[in-house]
């Protein structure tokens, strides 16, 4: 157990945070692996996935900044036009980028770790200030309502509607106005030591979330589970 002390308010990232993809894949996804082995005429290059990959990810985060679900499936078929086409599909892909990138968002593929529920429940009924601020999409508020968590946050950071993505202190400083609490009774806690970092040195504490991964190599106060988390007033 690692004890926090000063803590009224606990922020936490989302993805690989609080919930991860079933099957351990959030790109390209399991809509569209099925979707594309329902095209007997695709001939895919499936050894190019990861250049192909990069390409399209890198086209999914130019000018991160949407405000709908319906911009974020536009965003989405642009990735996987990108990525079909470095898969090696020369024919026009508009149509099934689309359907892909709508089913993408509209059955997300993710589910809670086994450890949040009971985390949320303590942490909330101690009375703490509960937030999330994410590397994330429109979809994000909707994904949390579906695996029945969003009535635990005060406060949804959301990166596409703030414009900026961490580690950019622009996201820390939003998430910060909207928590409404001196920044050292703040408590961080994210899989990435970066993130963590940044938030210290804007006066906030963290912690790094490895779950199961090796902790950071620098001096970083790291946990494996929520469960291993105590936070004190």
């Amino acid at each position: 157990m690692i004890s926090i002390q000063g803590v009224h308010g606990i922020l936490f990232d989302s993805g690989d945070t609080l919930m991860g993809p079933i099957g351990g894949e959030w790109l390209p996804g399991p809509a569209f692996r099925r979707m594309v082995a329902e095209q007997p005429d695709l001939a895919l290059h499936w050894d190019r996935m990861p250049q192909a990959h990069e390409s399209a990810y890198a086209r999914l985060l130019e000018n991160h900044f949407l405000q709908s679900e319906e911009e974020e499936v536009e965003r989405y078929q642009g990735y996987f036009e990108r990525l079909l086409f470095g898969l090696g599909v020369q024919a026009p892909t508009v149509r099934l980028a689309r359907q892909i990138a709508a089913e993408t968002i509209e059955r997300p593929n993710v589910e809670l770790f086994p450890d949040v529920f009971s985390a949320l429940e303590r942490f909330a009924g101690a009375g703490l200030k509960l937030g999330v601020i994410s590397n994330g999409w429109p979809s994000l508020e909707r994904q949390l309502r579906l695996l029945g968590v969003r009535d635990f946050f005060d406060v949804l950071v959301v990166s596409a509607r703030v414009g900026s993505r961490k580690p950019d202190e622009a996201i820390f400083h939003f998430a910060l106005k909207e928590m409404d609490l001196p920044p050292r009774a703040i408590l961080l806690v994210d899989d990435a030591l970066e993130n963590v970092v940044v938030a210290e040195r804007l006066g906030m504490q963290g912690v790094v979330l490895t779950r199961g991964a090796e902790p950071p190599a620098v001096d970083s106060t790291s946990l494996s589970s929520l469960a291993e988390l105590e936070v004190l007033p």
